[in-house]
């Protein structure tokens, strides 16, 4: 992507910058309560201050333990604005997994609320109780309320996100406050139109995606609108959604546009929504079924990026739907965004021509510094990069290949190809063969016992014949060893807290199956 933001920047500066812009404007909402921009700055600087005079600043890990709310969001700007870096610990996760991040990240302080004090023992961790951060005025009162005293360089660590690794143990991933920076810039400058008034999160803060409707909008002195995740919740964002006469960013997973497709009313929506999606493969289906269905004037963005390269790093817009998109299977990942390098790698380290499929190498301003603790990992996934004879790259494990017409296509992950009777078989590419089959909304292909195994969610009812429409037009689309033996038909994908498929919670295939 093009070269454009200063590289001294931080998100610190950035952030300070747009909430400057207007004190008294509406910063954040959640249910009842909200705060206003100054009312904002001055909490999360009262917890910068706090945490200053605790010895935490450049080089501190902070975890926050928080649902998503008001107080959520002051303690990651307080975190940032002392120079530590924070930690989000999901409420939702098990204990050990939890303890296993804070010893890992060398967690010296938790952000919590007292009712998860007792559910969380924190042997040897200090913390600081958030209960009234977003509705008592005097909450921490006697820190002040100044910008505390920082010196900041975008190389410093802004926070660590937690994956799951392959080894079952959760890795740390830590990015730097320039990294960080050069996304929110991107983020503020494409997302936020004059058409949009802010943004809505409804993803925990431990899915770094969340970034985008959570600190974003506050770089352009937009409202950050909080839904917390108590019930009922996927109901208030259909609501903001499909109700809302004010144009909204959202960041969503397709699985949640799925889900929220139950909710989408008869009559069409006209308001000019901004829905961001990322986290997993944008089907066409789906795009399809919005802009022809309840939100014709929306413009989705499909959004891709590993954690590693910092939320997205590469996007694709569509705003007026046109037939070449149209017939295509999923929407393409598109281009680079600024200050970034996308590289398709070959099986010999060459750079694959148009059309090939190769692996996706990321350079430039989102590289992650690294992994917490796995020296290893961090050398045979961050290298030098060779292409660009200056930075380092993340090798990221997903198959891509450059379309004709200067765009990126996803195939499917390096560690999703399987090996069958002898044949190598890319996952990716038979899901994608399914979701272009008629009446398919979402297909999920895994390995069962030497046999693959399509779970598919179509419209209508499930029968038998229809499975026997889906092997016809696979038999027309793929080689007879790609054609799935175990067809499961579910009414909807079960999914994890960030809302991707759980492959490892679906349900065997039986015979009838």
């Amino acid at each position: 992507g093009a070269e454009v933001a200063p590289a001294e920047e931080t998100a610190v500066g950035l952030l300070a910058r747009g909430m400057a812009m207007d004190p008294e404007a509406t910063a954040a909402r959640c249910g009842e309560m909200q705060l206003s921009y100054a009312q904002l700055e001055a909490r999360a600087n009262r917890l910068a201050n706090y945490l200053q005079e605790a010895g935490l600043g450049l080089g501190s890990r902070v975890g926050i333990y928080l649902e998503t709310s008001l107080e959520q969001l002051v303690a990651v700007l307080g975190v940032l604005k002392s120079g530590a870096s924070y930690v989000p610990l999901d409420v939702g996760s098990p204990v050990p997994r939890v303890q296993k991040m804070l010893a890992d990240g060398q967690v010296e302080l938790v952000l919590l609320c007292s009712p998860d004090l007792e559910r969380l023992p924190l042997g040897g961790v200090d913390v600081l109780l958030m209960d009234e951060a977003g509705s008592a005025a005097d909450w921490l009162s006697e820190f002040d309320e100044s910008v505390p005293e920082l010196e900041l360089g975008p190389e410093a660590e802004a926070y660590v996100l937690y994956t799951s690794g392959s080894t079952g143990e959760p890795k740390g991933v830590r990015v730097s406050q320039g990294g960080l920076a050069n996304y929110l810039e991107h983020a503020a400058r494409h997302y936020f139109d004059q058409a949009i008034t802010g943004a809505v999160v409804s993803t925990p803060l431990c899915f770094d995606a969340t970034l985008t409707t959570l600190l974003a909008p506050l770089c352009r002195g937009r409202t950050v609108e909080l839904i917390d995740p108590g019930e009922g919740w996927l109901e208030r964002l259909a609501q903001r959604l499909f109700e809302s006469d004010q144009g909204l960013l959202f960041k969503l997973t397709p699985a949640h546009l799925d889900a929220l497709a139950a909710d989408a009313p008869s009559e069409p929506n006209p308001v000019r929504h901004r829905l961001v999606v990322g986290g997993e493969q944008f089907g066409m289906e789906r795009l399809l079924a919005y802009k022809r269905g309840a939100l014709p004037a929306a413009r989705f963005v499909n959004e891709y990026g590993p954690t590693e390269t910092v939320v997205g790093c590469s996007v694709y817009e569509v705003d007026e739907l046109d037939q070449q998109l149209a017939s295509r299977a999923a929407v393409p990942i598109g281009l680079p965004i600024a200050n970034t390098r996308l590289y398709v790698v070959g099986a010999d380290g060459g750079l694959s021509p148009v059309g090939s499929v190769g692996e996706l190498y990321i350079g430039g301003a989102g590289v992650a510094l690294g992994y917490v603790n796995r020296e290893e990992l961090n050398q045979s996934r961050f290298v030098a990069d060779p292409y660009a004879g200056e930075g380092r790259i993340y090798r990221t494990g997903d198959r891509v290949r450059w379309l004709s017409d200067g765009v990126l296509e996803y195939v499917g992950r390096r560690d999703d190809q399987v090996k069958l009777r002898g044949y190598r078989v890319e996952l990716g590419e038979v899901e994608s063969a399914l979701r272009a089959c008629d009446g398919v909304r979402e297909a999920v292909v895994v390995l069962r016992e030497g046999r693959l195994a399509a779970y598919v969610v179509g419209q209508g009812e499930a029968s038998p014949s229809r499975v026997e429409g889906y092997r016809r037009e696979l038999g027309e689309r793929l080689p007879e060893y790609m054609v799935p033996a175990f067809f499961v038909q579910l009414e909807s994908l079960p999914l994890t807290a960030n809302g991707k498929v759980d492959r490892a919670a679906l349900p065997a295939p039986d015979g009838s199956a």
